[in-house]
């Protein structure tokens, strides 16, 4: 494929490449190209790791940007560039992986990392990406794992984004977008001082998980004996804008987990046992008040 499009284009700037289950987000990808320099060798996208010679790839869940000088170093020289490593490819788990450690091994100077892009490309559902202080205000390329009929509210919600922003989509141009209806509300109270009568400031979905264990900015909290001593503990420290509680079917009491300075709003628990998730309003609202995006990159 890509020995292919470079003969079609051996001159252009920019190679991409993405899976078609990936949402791109076409003109804030180009702006940000357009500040970026093609005759340097370099591959931008999400950084990955293939366990098994622990070296770092551009995963395909985003786009993968490789630089014409990247290409025409490896592709340009060789014209067998790519039958090279037809062995790598047939004994790998990950066709994405050996293209970028092969680009990255064949550059005029071996590539150690991907390109600096910050938090720009992403690899998550617009729900379960991790808002936190890296990420807020900066510009989103791309989100995955998305559904045909995700991809037509995602193009809604860009263009009517773009409408309202100079432009520029930020991740946080995202979050009231994907916020549950409760949570949307509280909010709403909260931020507009709207009178609180009849609304749950601190909403909770059952069989939903808002994030894992193994997230950023989560604490391990006590096990508790059901959600609302989950959510207890959650009020009762600080910064803590989330909880999720779990408890297996055969056991009595439940582990909470509470995040801290970060929101999730995560999706709908479909395995076993028991999930409850939870959001502090006045907390969420304090996140976004803290991070206010007031001069945002462009790019």
């Amino acid at each position: 494929m890509w020995a292919d499009a470079f003969a079609r284009h051996p001159s252009a700037d920019w190679y991409i490449g993405y899976e078609a289950d990936t949402y791109v987000l076409w003109p804030s990808l180009f702006r940000f190209l357009s500040t970026q320099d093609p005759t340097k060798e370099q591959i931008f996208g999400c950084a990955s790791i293939l366990v098994a010679n622990q070296e770092v790839f551009a995963n395909g869940g985003c786009p993968y940007v490789i630089s014409g000088a990247l290409m025409r170093a490896t592709y340009g020289k060789d014209p067998h560039f790519a039958q090279r490593f037809e062995d790598d490819v047939v004994n790998s788990c990950c066709g994405d992986a050996e293209l970028s450690i092969a680009l990255r091994k064949s550059a005029t100077v071996p590539i150690k990392r991907l390109g600096d892009a910050g938090a720009r490309f992403n690899g998550e559902r617009p729900r379960e990406v991790l808002f936190e202080e890296g990420n807020w205000c900066t510009p989103v390329l791309s989100f995955h794992h998305v559904t045909s009929e995700e991809v037509n509210w995602l193009s809604g919600v860009e263009r009517e984004i773009r409408t309202r922003s100079n432009g520029t989509v930020l991740y946080s141009s995202f979050f009231d977008y994907v916020t549950p209806p409760e949570l949307k509300l509280a909010l709403d109270v909260i931020e507009n001082a709207r009178n609180a009568s009849g609304v749950d400031l601190n909403p909770t979905l059952d069989k939903w998980e808002a994030f894992s264990g193994s997230d950023h900015h989560v604490k391990q909290a006590s096990r508790a004996n059901g959600a609302e001593g989950c959510k207890k503990q959650c009020l009762e420290s600080g910064e803590c804008t989330s909880w999720v509680w779990s408890k297996a079917d055969q056991d009595a009491d439940g582990e909470c987990h509470t995040m801290h300075d970060g929101v999730r709003v995560g999706k709908e628990y479909k395995g076993t046992g028991t999930r409850t998730s939870g959001w502090i309003a006045k907390e969420v609202a304090s996140f976004k008040s803290r991070h206010a995006c007031k001069a945002p990159p462009s790019a």
